[in-house]
């Protein structure tokens, strides 16, 4: 991450949310400084009584999706990369991933994309009442930016033999 990045509804009701706290950077997120309305993606509000949300895990999930949105996904049953992927083949600007809302699945998510992803677009991770709050109402605008740099590096490690620092006496455990 080269800079901070920001999460805002910008309408119907202006709220800035806090990173951290209330959204985080996925790992291998793309750049972007983008603004669009949400749409949810196959989303369970309130959550089911069992984990298990396939939201956002096949393509035929985004059917209905209009392109330049902003895709909003729930935490589920495939890994964060595919959701990404999904959301990006069907025209989404940016993907905001919510936690589930299952008991101990309330928190923001701070989850990765992995490596070998070919998603190039923003993707932030949301708690479960961040979410539900850009869920509703339909029509919410969202202004996501993200500043990231994907790239190898090189990098050099030093190995060296160093002399002890404690030297023990006769009869006396250090």
């Amino acid at each position: 991450m080269l800079a901070p990045a920001q999460l805002a509804q910008m309408a119907p009701d202006a709220q800035t949310y806090a990173n951290p706290g209330d959204f985080a950077i996925m790992s291998y997120s793309g750049s972007g400084d983008v603004t669009g309305t949400i749409q949810g993606v196959d989303l369970t509000l309130p959550p089911p009584p069992v984990s298990g949300s396939t939201s956002g895990c096949e393509a035929a999930d985004f059917a209905g999706f209009t392109p330049g949105n902003i895709a909003l996904v729930q935490r589920g049953t495939c890994t964060f990369d595919v959701k990404a992927t999904n959301a990006q083949a069907a025209g989404a600007i940016t993907v905001v991933v919510m936690n589930d809302g299952q008991p101990g699945r309330t928190d923001t998510l701070a989850g990765t994309l992995g490596e070998d992803t070919t998603t190039t677009i923003p993707v932030v991770g949301t708690s479960f009442a961040v979410g539900a709050d850009l869920a509703s109402p339909a029509g919410t605008v969202v202004r996501v930016v993200t500043s990231t740099e994907i790239a190898p590096k090189d990098s050099q490690n030093v190995l060296a033999p160093l002399k002890p620092k404690n030297k023990k006496k006769a009869g006396v455990d250090n």
